[in-house]
């Protein structure tokens, strides 16, 4: 197929997710929940299609990064949108999984000249002409080249792609998805910050092993089994264990199951999560966390002060494996019909309580709780 790539409603080129797709009712597994009609699968030089277009749309939005300039503010706005593209109505009628549509309403909340916002715009229509100039590959161990563009990774995010892979561990494929996951996370880093995007933090591992399933992760950093978190990209990441992404995901988790929820803290996924919190409260037991802010979501939060809400101080990076301090105050409720974690006592769990109650009775109160 030849597509139009300035056409708002149309994906650049299908994906193609290479996975059987037989699938028995009520059952969840990676390569049966991510299911998509059948393409060709040419290949060039030994790679596929899929994998072609998306070292052309990682190329892209890395120029698009160098477009912006020197400014945090515009390359942190850029990872929202990206980010929150998923959750965008253009989505739900074809359009491309990853980059907004050259002419995408979305590319107006950038706060960028109008010549820049005309050459953001030529270069995502500029993509299928350059699908065979981008070529993703290895450059020794810890480095992948995206056509011109560098890319450097850390030797803990590839052994633990390795170790998630589901296929034959000698699989020629293997090393290609890996160099093509981590070249995709790439896009969310703001190449201004000595900071990785914070989608790869997640909660202490000990909050998340005690989950049944982690909604919003990733191979990189989920603590659960394969099968067990959904993740951004399934159609690429079922091969690392992940059963699907938010929101359609939900429906095929168990009812009463313990949910660690942790979205994105932008403000589509936050609108969204809030807007179905009650239901999920009802259907799951949820270990959720939130950012302290003012939005209207916060009406949501009401009757989730008993148990009161932990203040959490850190977050764990995967990738370090270490705590990183949060940069926007946090808040952790757990359904109190959820299991008790291990390492946990009653007098730490009045602690966290009392930790809470502080935060309540503080000067800030009006903006830390719901109202």
């Amino acid at each position: 197929m030849a597509p139009c790539s300035n056409h708002p409603h149309r994906r650049l080129e299908p994906v193609d997710t290479g996975g059987p797709s037989s699938a028995k009712d009520g059952e969840a597994f990676p390569w049966r929940l991510n299911t998509v009609p059948a393409v060709p699968t040419w290949t060039k030089a030994n790679i596929p299609r899929d994998v072609w277009y998306d070292g052309a749309r990682v190329a892209a939005l890395l120029d698009i990064r160098q477009m912006i300039g020197a400014e945090t503010e515009h390359q942190e706005r850029l990872t929202h949108i990206l980010m929150d593209h998923d959750l965008h109505p253009a989505r739900a009628n074809g359009s491309d999984y990853l980059i907004p549509g050259a002419d995408s309403p979305l590319w107006r909340t950038l706060n960028v000249t109008e010549s820049t916002r005309q050459s953001i715009s030529q270069r995502i229509s500029q993509i299928p002409a350059d699908v065979f100039s981008h070529r993703i590959s290895w450059c020794g161990e810890n480095e992948i080249s995206v056509g011109r563009h560098k890319i450097s990774v850390r030797p803990r995010d590839v052994r633990i792609l390795e170790e998630r892979w589901i296929l034959h561990p000698a699989d020629q494929r293997k090393p290609l998805e890996i160099a093509r996951l981590l070249a995709l996370y790439s896009i969310f880093d703001n190449p201004l910050s000595n900071r990785r995007n914070g989608v790869h933090l997640g909660l202490d591992p000990v909050i998340r092993q005690s989950c049944d399933f982690e909604l919003f992760a990733s191979p990189l950093n989920a603590c659960v089994p394969n099968g067990r978190f959904s993740s951004k990209w399934p159609h690429v990441e079922w091969r690392f264990g992940s059963i699907g992404s938010y929101p359609s995901v939900l429906e095929h988790l168990q009812a009463d199951s313990v949910v660690c929820v942790n979205p994105p803290f932008t403000e589509a996924y936050l609108a969204d999560v809030m807007a179905r919190l009650h239901e999920l409260k009802l259907r799951f037991r949820l270990r959720i966390a939130v950012p302290i802010l003012e939005a209207p979501w916060r009406r949501s939060l009401r009757g989730f002060d008993r148990p009161v809400p932990t203040l959490l101080k850190t977050y764990y990076d995967a990738t370090a494996e270490m705590p990183a301090d949060v940069l926007h105050p946090t808040l952790l409720w757990e359904d109190p019909r959820c299991p008790a974690r291990p390492g946990t006592s009653d007098e730490r769990d009045r602690d966290l309580r009392v930790e809470g109650q502080v935060c309540r009775s503080g000067r800030d109160s009006t903006t830390w709780l719901p109202c």
